[in-house]
């Protein structure tokens, strides 16, 4: 029954979006996010601790703004989504500009396929219709799959739109070689929390786990990274800044190439979010593993201290 009306309540939201015109969505879904992050006392509590380690010389009231801002963001992309789900190329793309697109054309031609990466920042939703229409690069998406089935269908049909294709994390091994083997797009969202087994690199001052799948099936089958930043304008328009990851100098996919690369596009990813702190999902638990991180080096190094004397 929970799961029946979790899937009433996001169809109603849906048909609501797909309803509005483009302004009143997005005007609602920040109203919506704003609402949510006064009533829902955890992601308010993760997103504000998060904010203070982040930015430690910002006032308790910035951080609150941002973090407020921040989840009305989160709430008016789903809107947004919803609204472009019931419109066409034209209409979507009348929103959307890219800025320096030759970066991922250029890429996509030399034929070794491309890694499309980016994080919950901006309209995050929106990026994967412009790149299939604007610059006839659909691309193979992976995506977690949601608990609730029926949701998850909905939103798997939503996003397979114009070209663009959801395979799950337990496709995605065998898909992505297939993909970019054949000159394909593959795009991935790499800035949630990994398990506690991944790659470690510094985020806003801080180690995180992060996933190396990126870094890996670049270097491994020689596909370079482009990484599309969505930046709102005052128009509530969207500039789709293309921004690729230089891997020239790595040659292989060793670990060392593959941390150094992962590091690379995470430094990028906050170089963005720090000019634009309120465009980035800080509600998501980021750092949750630091900790564990931080006390295996301590031990690690005890441990080589002891073998030393």
């Amino acid at each position: 029954m929970d799961k029946f009306l979790e899937y009433v309540g996001y169809s109603f939201l849906r048909a609501i979006g797909r309803a509005l015109p483009y302004a009143w969505a997005d005007a609602l879904g920040m109203a919506m996010g704003r609402f949510l992050f006064s009533v829902f006392g955890v992601r308010r509590r993760v997103s504000m601790d998060n904010l203070r380690h982040a930015f430690p010389e910002r006032t308790e009231s910035e951080l609150r703004r941002i973090a407020r801002d921040a989840m009305g963001n989160y709430a008016r992309t789903m809107m947004l989504f919803f609204w472009s789900s019931a419109r066409d190329a034209s209409s979507i793309n009348a929103r959307l500009h890219f800025v320096n697109a030759h970066h991922a054309s250029d890429a996509a031609a030399r034929g070794r396929g491309l890694v499309i990466l980016s994080g919950h920042f901006g309209a995050w939703e929106l990026f994967p219709l412009a790149f299939a229409t604007q610059l006839n690069l659909p691309m193979t998406i992976i995506a977690h799959t949601q608990r609730n089935a029926r949701v998850d269908a909905v939103i798997v049909r939503d996003r397979n739109r114009f070209g663009n294709r959801i395979v799950t994390m337990e496709q995605a091994p065998r898909e992505v070689i297939s993909v970019l083997r054949n000159g394909g797009a593959l795009g991935l969202l790499g800035d949630q929390s990994g398990p506690k087994e991944s790659l470690f690199v510094e985020f806003f001052g801080r180690p995180c786990a992060t996933y190396r799948g990126p870094a890996l099936f670049s270097l491994r089958q020689g596909s370079p990274i482009v990484m599309p930043m969505m930046i709102r304008r005052p128009d509530r328009g969207y500039d789709i800044i293309i921004e690729p990851i230089d891997s020239s100098d790595l040659e292989g996919s060793t670990e060392a190439n593959i941390q150094t690369l992962t590091e690379r596009h995470t430094a990028l990813l906050e170089r963005y979010i720090r000019a634009y702190p309120d465009q980035w999902l800080w509600a998501h638990k980021r750092w949750k593993h630091t900790e564990y991180f931080l006390r295996q080096r301590h031990v690690s190094r005890l441990q080589a201290d002891a073998r030393a004397s």
